[in-house]
């Protein structure tokens, strides 16, 4: 087992929580999409627990005969911050287990190949976010025109944390498989590569799509997990 230690970021002041929008459990669905191919699926659902929220998700991609299966596991307190992230990657050559554990003052995480485990401690100020729910904490944040926010953003499974910065622009028409629905606009930018999130006007302020123009992968909210529609 080896162990590397990164040094600590600057400040950054984080997100305001305006509101909780989801209920006590919550799930959602949604289609994987390449070049109009539908690639894949991902379903997540949010849990309220005692002291904050459970996150578990599942992805599937097919890439030519195989699928690759990303399942995850995160724990969040009650201003969802990260505590624990555990990830599972299969369908590859070679599985992979990741696990995050968050304290106050760093990141320990952990990895499990087939070649044998390693870890790395990375020391953090607050407030940084799991990669992993973001596609939630967008639905917290004030949704007037123009705010502004920077964070932190931990990628388990790159064992490495980013600077980012996101901003609410506007509000756009989003076409699903069901019809369109009025959607507020995110776009969070990470060096030099910008991804944009549309979210449901009204409560609960469900992820409606989300573009990554680097690797021109969406993903589309499906019908049957959005009530009222």
């Amino acid at each position: 087992m080896s162990i590397f230690i990164a040094c600590e970021p600057p400040h950054y002041e984080g997100v305001n929580i305006e509101r909780i929008p989801w209920t006590k459990v919550e799930h959602s669905n949604y289609e994987i999409i390449r070049h109009d191919t539908v690639i894949g699926s991902m379903s997540t659902t949010i849990e309220s627990i005692d002291g904050g929220y459970k996150i578990t998700s599942l992805v599937n991609i097919r890439e030519d005969t195989v699928t690759l299966r990303d399942s995850t596991y995160l724990v969040l307190d009650s201003l969802l911050n990260p505590l624990l992230c555990h990830k599972y990657l299969t369908g590859g050559k070679n599985p992979l287990l990741v696990e995050a554990k968050y304290g106050t003052s760093k990141v320990v995480v952990r990895m499990v190949p087939s070649t044998g485990s390693r870890e790395r401690i990375i020391h953090i100020r607050r407030p940084i976010y799991d990669n992993e729910e973001i596609y939630h904490l967008l639905r917290t944040i004030p949704y007037y025109t123009g705010y502004k926010a920077r964070f932190y953003l931990m990628s388990t499974f790159a064992a490495r944390f980013v600077p980012v910065s996101i901003e609410v622009c506007d509000t756009e028409p989003v076409t699903l498989s069901y019809g369109v629905k009025e959607g507020i606009k995110i776009c969070l930018r990470v060096n030099r590569t910008s991804h944009y999130f549309w979210y449901e006007a009204d409560p609960p302020h469900r992820m409606l799509k989300y573009h990554n123009k680097w690797t021109n992968v969406i993903l589309l909210h499906k019908r049957d997990t959005l009530p009222n529609s």
